[in-house]
């Protein structure tokens, strides 16, 4: 084993052997990160699109490393891979995000044959992972949820619904605002962190008094399946 990881860090030449064990590594390493994100996405939900992106992300990386090597290349290769993270971070949780950067990671030190550090960077973090995760690091008794208000396209807006909402939630924000029914309905979307023993069917009701006993709803901020 000793032989196999000095070949890989100290061999400048990138052969057969030496390319499989690489980028099966990287395989192997993104399939326990993926495995991690499923494990702690039970509760939240999870996409299973999502989970194999990692192990993807974890081996395609390392292969780029591998082949670009110390050449003037791999800025821009990088560069591209960071623009796909962008591109996603748009459409998902920051802690989406994270597993996407820890992959990144493991998949870099792996491309350079630092398959040990590898291992042991992925074990390490998914441990903190799961034991914060266990711990309901950083949850303050509070969850987040999407709010659906469906309004009179003549009604004012948001104003009627602000006074509820301060009295309930945590916090709110405004996300988003578009029309349905040809124009004759107006649906507002909110993004609201509500404390976990709040009346959802109270807070419900003195919303549907405020537009007119139309549709309110509410969702968690789950990923949807693709």
């Amino acid at each position: 084993m000793t032989e196999i990881l000095t070949m890989l860090q100290s061999s400048t030449t990138m052969t057969m052997t030496k390319a499989v064990i690489i980028a099966l590594s990287a395989c192997l390493l993104g399939l326990l990160v993926s495995w991690v994100y499923i494990f702690t996405s039970k509760k939240t939900g999870l996409t299973r699109g999502f989970a194999l992106t990692l192990v993807v992300v974890t081996t395609m990386t390392a292969i780029v490393v591998m082949f670009v090597g110390n050449n003037v290349a791999t800025a821009f290769s990088l560069a591209g891979v960071f623009t796909l993270v962008r591109y996603r971070s748009e459409q998902t949780s920051p802690k989406d995000l994270a597993f996407i950067f820890v992959c990144m990671g493991i998949g870099l030190t792996c491309g350079i044959g630092y398959i040990h550090y590898s291992l042991l960077f992925a074990v390490l973090l998914s441990a903190v992972i799961i034991i914060l995760t266990a711990l309901n690091f950083g949850d303050g008794g509070t969850v987040g949820m999407n709010l659906k208000i469906v309004v009179p396209e003549d009604m004012e807006m948001p104003d009627p619904f602000e006074e509820v909402l301060s009295e309930y939630t945590k916090s709110y924000r405004l996300v988003r605002i578009r029309s349905t029914d040809f124009g004759s309905m107006v649906e507002l979307m909110f993004a609201v962190r509500l404390d976990k023993n709040v009346d959802r069917k109270e807070l419900m009701d003195k919303l549907r008094a405020r537009n007119g006993n139309m549709p309110v709803t509410f969702s968690f901020d789950v990923p949807k399946e693709k």
